[in-house]
């Protein structure tokens, strides 16, 4: 086995492509929802993320992040909301550029637009997301090691695979609003029009019993080697929708689980070649202890800043809450984004006994 995989509770500060100078930082999740054209007002808490893991540079925010409490100290350049939740940070920008490059959390067509409009070097171009997040791809990639898949070929098809258990994915999709549990497929519309409108992009993937997981990692462009920060269980609604994370110390993965995982890391290599970022890995463990991947997200994730942030404190355990109810949130919880439309946040919460905010504050 190689040393392909190396294991280590990485803490921001010592991510080099987080401090590159002449940059300008940006965070817009809207191309990874089911559609661009859709109107999510969750999207807008998403451009508050990265002052969380970026330090003295110039960063992208809208208003919301003004009663955030980061712990470190950038240039913010607050973009305001408008009317519409489609419209990116990048159609937004009317400031002045001082800047050399622009580095994305998640591509998106607009930013790869501001980039050549502006002669910015750009890290990551929406085709290039498009080709290293392609599920099927990846698939095929690791061979037996992930669940036992299907593309799905036609209508009639489609009546065949719901007879098994199992679920129906688009190859491009995130967080679950585009994977469909074969019991209801047959009579769910949302689904039947999806599929209408895009039929050569589905698979079908057969059910596996087991806990799911996700891994954390980061590539330089020039490395083929991976650094994986981060492991967590991940918690799930209707075994599908991500709601938040219970994260792990490293050493809690076992030796068994990171062999598996350094070869799919190595089966994807085409995947990750010449890519530099964040990305993550889920897979199920089964009762036989076996990884099943399920599939690789080439950006930073969800998990991404709180991940980083656990690691910067003396927690042996935490939990990353998605859309918690502002009613519901504790004194000691670290509100990472706010959605006032929603009257939610998305929260990292350590154990009260464990909490040791303050040597991670500032760095």
């Amino acid at each position: 086995m190689s040393n392909m995989v190396t294991k280590f509770a990485t803490q921001p500060e010592s991510i080099n492509f987080l401090r590159t100078a002449d940059s300008l930082y940006a965070c817009d999740f809207r191309a990874i929802s089911e559609s661009m054209e859709y109107e999510i007002s969750a999207m807008w808490k998403y451009e508050n993320l990265l002052p969380w893991i970026v330090s003295s540079q110039v960063v992208v925010v809208n208003e919301d992040s003004v009663g955030l409490k980061y712990f470190s100290r950038s240039k913010l350049i607050v973009l305001p909301k408008t009317n519409d939740s489609r419209i990116s940070v990048f159609k937004r920008y009317e400031q002045g550029l001082d800047i050399k490059r622009l580095w994305v959390a998640i591509p998106h067509p607009d930013a790869d637009k501001f980039a050549a409009d502006h002669d910015l070097e750009l890290n990551y171009s929406y085709s290039d997301f498009l080709i290293r997040n392609n599920k099927l791809r990846q698939k095929s990639l690791v061979g037996d090691k992930t669940p036992k898949w299907v593309l799905v070929e036609s209508k009639e098809h489609i009546n065949e695979l719901a007879k098994r258990k199992g679920f129906f994915k688009r190859t491009l999709g995130s967080g679950g609003f585009t994977v469909f549990d074969s019991g209801g497929v047959l009579t769910d519309k949302n689904f039947l029009k999806l599929y209408e409108n895009d039929q050569k992009n589905w698979y079908f993937e057969d059910f596996v019993d087991g806990k799911s997981f996700s891994i954390q990692c980061y590539k330089y462009k020039q490395e083929d080697k991976v650094y994986l920060f981060g492991y967590s269980e991940q918690q799930l609604v209707e075994g599908k929708y991500f709601i938040g994370s219970h994260m792990l110390k490293l050493d809690q993965l076992r030796s068994n689980a990171f062999d598996q995982l350094e070869r799919i890391v190595i089966d994807l290599g085409s995947v990750l070649k010449g890519y530099e970022g964040f990305f993550g890995i889920d897979f199920i463990v089964d009762p036989a202890g076996k990884v099943n991947f399920l599939e690789a997200n080439v950006r930073l994730t969800a998990a991404t800043i709180p991940t980083l942030l656990f690691n910067k404190t003396n927690s042996t355990s935490a939990e990353y809450k998605e859309d918690l109810s502002v009613s519901e949130l504790k004194d000691t919880d670290i509100i990472l984004a706010l959605d006032k439309i929603n009257n939610n946040a998305d929260v990292l919460r350590l154990s009260p006994a464990e909490i040791d905010v303050e040597q991670a504050h500032l760095y």
